[in-house]
């Protein structure tokens, strides 16, 4: 994964360059071409960056620890070296979801769906609540939420429910990745089936396919 990366990033630089060149601004064809694939890169590259950044600072914890002689220099470079090794665990996943290969059916919307288990009113509520945050991130994240369908509890909790996100199904499908991601990390029930189960599906002529169940 790595390897492919770094290639990435000289190509990301080497566009970069090509894009200040004259000959390149003034063909309106092959300058469009250039930004897409720039903007394509961008999220990659940044994220790439940002994992390298805090390999160097693992490494320098290691080596504070490893050197130094102040106890409380070494006890705060132990949990600067716990921190920085749980978000190189959350950007190593975050990197694995962007570069998942792009298809033509990329700018398709998406259906994400919520099912209570059997855990009775108290799975209806977690569905509920899930769906809320679900929907609020989409939002954030600059994406038009419709909702489709609905089954609700009398306590305000909710059986099941759907909602389609209009826009890049590939970076919707990235950022409710990293926010699952992150919510599992806090809440070690999101995958129990028991609770709820999460699919999110692409919309394509005639048909749609699962692009992930969680």
């Amino acid at each position: 994964m790595f390897e492919a990366l770094r290639e990435a990033e000289k190509k990301y630089e080497e566009i970069g360059e090509k894009l200040m060149q004259p000959d390149v601004v003034s063909n309106p064809e092959t300058f469009k071409n250039l930004m897409k694939e720039h903007k394509t890169l961008t999220p990659i590259i940044e994220k790439y960056r940002e994992y390298t950044r805090v390999e160097k600072d693992i490494a320098e914890a290691h080596e504070i620890i490893r050197e130094e002689s102040d106890k409380e220099l070494r006890e705060l470079a132990e949990e600067e070296l716990r921190n920085s090794k749980e978000a190189l665990e959350k950007i190593s996943e975050e990197l694995k979801i962007l570069l998942l290969p792009r298809d033509e059916n990329d700018d398709k919307n998406v259906i994400v769906e919520i099912r209570a288990g059997t855990g009775g009113e108290e799975a209806a509520l977690f569905a509920h609540s899930l769906h809320r945050m679900y929907t609020m991130y989409a939002e954030a994240k600059g994406f038009k939420v419709e909702l489709m369908n609905i089954n609700e509890t009398e306590l305000g909790g909710c059986k099941e429910v759907s909602f389609m996100v209009e826009g890049d199904c590939h970076a919707l499908f990235r950022a409710i990745h990293t926010f699952h991601f992150t919510y599992h990390r806090l809440c070690g029930t999101i995958q129990n089936r028991k609770v709820m189960t999460l699919s999110i599906y692409q919309m394509r002529p005639n048909s749609h396919s699962t692009l992930y169940p969680f």
